[in-house]
């Protein structure tokens, strides 16, 4: 049948057949973000969210672009006001599912308040230590093959952080990714860092004009995110590389980033962009500590 052929996120013979009828859940049934491929790519992510909601789904995850949470937010609408796939029932039954999670769980009356102390254990000397060895455990030098790393430099020897204004998936995120953090953290091991601003708009061409006002002897230092996704980050890393310029590249959030630029020859992974990342992080391009880290992933790109 139809149903049969459908993702298991529309296919109500699976959500509301198998999962409540067959097993009994009673709970609160969350899809994935569909603006995933395999849906936004088929059905469209808006008639997706209104067949998600028909097949059973309570709460409907759409987390990246706004345009299509609006687009899916009024098909949902729509459906409801013409009533042809989906009932104010079966919004209001997914709605006091949500409800019914947030009192079980969660009561403006135990809210700690600001004069609440916490507990002593948080923070404590152990949980730091903990914090540092799981980051050091994680991070992962995926290239290192002109021996760039450790770091030795001279102090007249200049630090270029490059700060390009990225594509972050949500505005939540934008505020994760600050660049000054980068360049406060590799200031502790080097005196003379700096942080330059790169327009992405410009074309490829355009960065000649970076490469030609800093000095050749600079080590330029690039945090990407998703870069494998965003071809203006990509392009810029690119430039580094035909100009034959030392670049470290750490990859903040994706590892794939190397996929969009395979002739990086200096790459570390974080797999995310947060104080202690960059602290593990700085440790290992300075010589500090040693990467323990290991790609979770195979990357085609990569010979590592």
């Amino acid at each position: 049948t139809e149903q049969d052929s459908l993702p298991a996120t529309l296919s109500r013979t699976i959500v509301h057949g198998l999962l409540r009828q067959q097993l009994g859940f009673t709970g609160l049934i969350i899809s994935d973000c569909l603006e995933m491929q395999a849906i936004s790519a088929t059905f469209g992510t808006a008639p997706a969210a209104v067949m998600a909601l028909e097949a059973g789904i309570d709460l409907v995850l759409v987390s990246h672009h706004y345009e299509v949470q609006r687009a899916s937010i009024e098909a949902i609408y729509s459906a409801v006001q013409t009533a042809q796939q989906i009932t104010p029932q079966v919004i209001t039954q997914a709605a006091e599912r949500v409800l019914q999670l947030k009192a079980r769980y969660l009561s403006w009356d135990t809210l700690p308040t600001l004069t609440t102390t916490p507990p002593p254990t948080i923070g404590c000397n152990a949980h730091l230590q903990l914090q540092r060895e799981s980051y050091q455990r994680s991070t992962t030098l995926i290239r290192n093959e002109d021996a760039l790393l450790p770091l030795h430099l001279e102090p007249e020897e200049q630090i270029i952080i490059l700060s390009p204004q990225r594509n972050s998936a949500t505005m939540v995120e934008d505020r994760y990714y600050s660049d000054e953090t980068l360049a406060a953290t590799i200031r502790r091991y080097h005196p003379l860092v700096g942080i330059l601003p790169v327009d992405l708009e410009a074309e490829e061409n355009g960065y000649k004009h970076l490469l030609q006002t800093t000095s050749e002897t600079a080590v330029f230092i690039i945090a990407t995110v998703n870069a494998h996704l965003d071809e203006r980050q990509a392009a810029l890393v690119r430039s580094l590389m035909a100009a034959k310029r030392r670049t470290i590249v750490i990859a903040v959030r994706n590892p794939y980033d190397l996929m969009a630029f395979p002739q990086v020859r200096t790459f570390l992974a974080t797999y995310e962009y947060t104080q202690p990342a960059l602290v593990a992080a700085a440790r290992i391009i300075f010589g500090k500590s040693e990467a323990q880290g290991h790609l979770p992933v195979h990357i085609p790109a990569s010979s590592s």
